[in-house]
């Protein structure tokens, strides 16, 4: 389940989502990701519960113990998506951000317990006649262990907008275009490079 949006105060929004974010770890964890107004830039942070103090506790090892820090251009946001599990048949978990600000960014990350990096732009192929999934305006994935258990893929619904200003919001009516209709496929990751 995924939390997006909801108030914090005068620090903007912020955004939770549950997965395996630290590779080694027993259990999932908490990714905070938090801010979005001038006074306060994004960052983010990772919580994972302590049974024994029945509590979330940070796993970040900075001197304030809050934030992570951001090695690179890519800053999280509340409003991106992450999916974390096993994708990639040759790794235990992968972790998979999407962000669609203002074009379809889709990368795979690595997380420590201090910082983040970008390890690879994910791109779509093999769709006829470029039915690419990046090119339509809405666009949903879904996680799940749909073709194989012991790996995950991605539901890819994509759909176009009719309403006459479309910002990436709701939308009040869906339009099948003949260049682009509307399509579900399900993606999976083959030979991942490093």
């Amino acid at each position: 389940m995924i939390w997006h949006g909801l108030p914090a105060g005068e620090k903007g929004t912020f955004s939770i989502t549950p997965g395996t974010f630290l590779p080694g770890r027993k259990g999932d964890q908490l990714l905070l990701v938090f801010g979005g107004k001038e006074a306060h830039p994004c960052g983010y942070t990772l919580l994972s519960w302590n049974n024994r103090m029945n509590h979330f506790e940070t796993c970040m090892r900075s001197r304030t113990g809050e934030s992570g820090k951001t090695i690179g251009l890519d800053t999280l946001k509340p409003s991106d998506f992450f999916f974390t599990g096993p994708f990639d048949p040759a790794k235990p978990g992968m972790v998979i951000r999407l962000n669609r600000d203002w074009r379809f960014d889709l990368k795979t990350l690595i997380f420590n317990d201090s910082a983040f990096n970008v390890q690879n732009n994910i791109d779509f192929s093999g769709y006829e006649q470029d039915y690419n999934p990046k090119y339509y305006e809405m666009i949903r994935f879904i996680p799940g262990r749909f073709l194989d258990p012991r790996r995950m893929f991605l539901l890819v619904i994509c759909r176009n907008c009719k309403d006459y200003i479309f910002n990436g919001g709701p939308c009040m009516q869906e339009e099948n275009v003949p260049e682009l209709p509307n399509r579900t496929d399900i993606y999976g990751f083959f030979n991942v490079k490093r």
